[in-house]
C-alpha cells in the first residue's frame, strides 16, 4: 500500500504534468480601412512663414502633414491655425513665394508638403500705414494674449456650428473613460477675461465655477485623454464633419485616429473645442513673442526649447525662449531701435551690460547696470 502511494505522489513529471502554453502577441492596432489615406511619416510637414521677415527668423509654425498618403495638410485647418496666430484673421491666404501668387485651393483641398507664406490683407485700422509689400501684420504667439473670437468663428467652424450641435470623441472600447476638460484649471483667468462662461449650460455657474461645468468637459478614454491634454490630438471640421486631427508625428495615433469622424454626443459647445487650436500649443505662460506689441505683457516663463539672443530683453543677456515667434519680435524691435537710435547708443549699452554681468563693478557701475535693466535706483537719504 505504501509503495503504491509513493508512486502516485511522485509521478513522472515529463509525462503527466501540464506545461505552460504561450500565446502569440497582439498585432499592432489598426483602423478598419487600413489607414491608406493618411501618412504617419514624420518627414511630412508644412512650414508656415510670416512674409514680412527674413526667412532665417520668420517661421510661424510647423504642422504635421498627415492628411494625404503622400503628405499634405487640410487647407482650411492650416488657414485657421495661422489665422489664430494673426489675431483671428480668417481672410488670410498662402503663397509659395513671398510675393508670389495666391494659392487657389478649396477649403477641403490638400496643401502639399513644403514651405508657405501666410498673408493677410492690411486691416482697415491700418489703412494709413506706409505701403509695405508684404504687409507686416502683428501676431499672437501665446494663449494668454489671444482674444476669443465671439460670434466670429472661422467659416468652416461657423458652418459646422449651424449644422449640428451633436459631438463626441473616437474610442476603441467602452471602458476606462474619465472626464477631460477643454481648458485646464490654470487658465481660469483667461476663461473669465474672455467671458467664456457664455457657453456653459448651468446658469448658476455663470462667472463662478463655469470652467468646471460639464459642458466644458469631454468623456475620453485615458490614452486619448493623454493625447488630447498633450495637444497631440485636436478636433477640427473637415468636409462639414468634426474629425480627429493628429498634430504630432506619432505613427500609431495617425493610423488609428487621424481624420476619424466623431460619434454624436449632445452638449459640447464648439467654442470650447475651438480653444484647443490656441496659438503655439499648450503653454499658457510663454513670454510674449509678438513682433508688434499688442499692449499685453507678461513676466511668466516656461522651459525653453531653444536658446537665442533676445535683444529686447531688459538685461541684454542670452535668455532661453520657448517659441520661434520670439525671433520675429526681436527682429522687429531691433529695426525700431536702429530707426530711433541711429548713433547706436543702445547697442553700445547692450555690449557694456553683457561684459558688466561677468565683472566686478563699482557702485557707479552697479547703478548703471540696474538702470539699464529698468530698475529705479534711489539715492541714499
Amino acid at each position: 500500500m505504501s509503495a503504491a502511494l509513493g508512486a502516485s505522489a511522485h509521478p513522472d513529471s515529463a509525462a503527466t504534468l501540464p506545461s505552460i502554453v504561450l500565446r502569440s502577441c497582439f498585432p499592432p492596432p489598426t483602423h478598419p480601412d487600413g489607414s491608406a489615406s493618411v501618412s504617419p511619416s514624420a518627414v511630412h510637414r508644412v512650414t508656415l512663414r510670416h512674409p514680412g521677415y527674413d526667412d532665417r527668423n520668420n517661421v510661424l509654425m510647423v504642422l504635421q502633414a498627415s492628411d494625404h498618403c503622400d503628405g499634405g495638410i487640410h487647407h482650411a485647418t492650416a488657414l485657421v491655425a495661422c489665422g489664430i496666430a494673426a489675431g483671428n484673421r480668417w481672410d488670410g491666404f498662402f503663397t509659395k513665394l513671398k510675393t508670389g501668387p495666391r494659392i487657389d485651393l478649396p477649403s477641403d483641398g490638400i496643401l502639399p508638403n513644403g514651405d508657405y507664406y501666410f498673408h493677410v490683407p492690411v486691416s482697415e485700422s491700418e489703412d494709413d500705414c506706409p505701403a509695405e509689400s508684404p504687409y507686416i501684420y502683428p501676431i499672437v504667439p501665446r494663449f494668454t494674449d489671444w482674444s476669443f473670437p465671439h460670434n466670429n468663428l472661422p467659416p468652416s467652424w461657423a458652418t459646422l456650428a449651424s449644422a449640428s450641435s451633436d459631438l463626441n470623441v473616437p474610442t476603441r472600447s467602452s471602458g476606462g473613460h474619465r472626464g477631460c476638460p477643454h481648458l485646464s484649471a490654470e487658465r481660469e483667468d483667461w476663461f473669465q477675461r474672455n467671458v467664456m462662461d457664455n457657453y456653459v449650460f448651468a446658469l448658476e455657474r455663470h462667472r463662478v465655477g463655469a470652467i468646471d461645468d460639464s459642458s466644458n468637459a469631454l468623456l475620453l478614454r485615458s490614452d486619448i485623454h493623454w493625447a488630447f491634454d498633450q495637444r497631440r490630438i485636436v478636433f477640427v471640421p473637415k468636409s462639414s464633419r468634426l474629425v480627429a486631427h493628429v498634430m504630432s508625428p506619432v505613427a500609431e495615433l495617425v493610423r488609428l485616429y487621424h481624420n476619424v469622424q466623431l460619434h454624436p454626443l449632445k452638449g459640447v459647445p464648439l467654442e470650447y473645442l475651438f480653444t484647443r487650436l490656441e496659438p503655439q500649443g499648450k503653454s499658457s505662460t510663454m513670454r510674449s513673442a509678438s513682433p508688434i506689441d499688442n499692449g499685453t505683457t507678461s513676466d511668466a516663463s516656461t522651459p525653453a526649447t531653444s536658446e537665442v539672443y533676445d535683444a529686447s530683453d531688459d538685461a541684454g543677456l542670452r535668455t532661453k525662449e520657448p517659441c520661434r515667434l520670439d525671433r520675429l519680435r526681436v527682429e522687429y524691435l531691433e529695426k525700431e531701435r536702429q530707426r530711433s537710435d541711429p548713433e547706436g547708443f543702445w547697442l553700445k549699452e547692450q555690449t557694456w551690460a553683457r561684459k558688466a554681468m561677468d565683472s566686478t563693478l563699482t557702485s557707479a557701475g552697479a547703478r548703471r547696470l540696474y538702470e539699464f535693466m529698468g530698475a529705479d535706483v534711489l539715492d541714499d537719504p
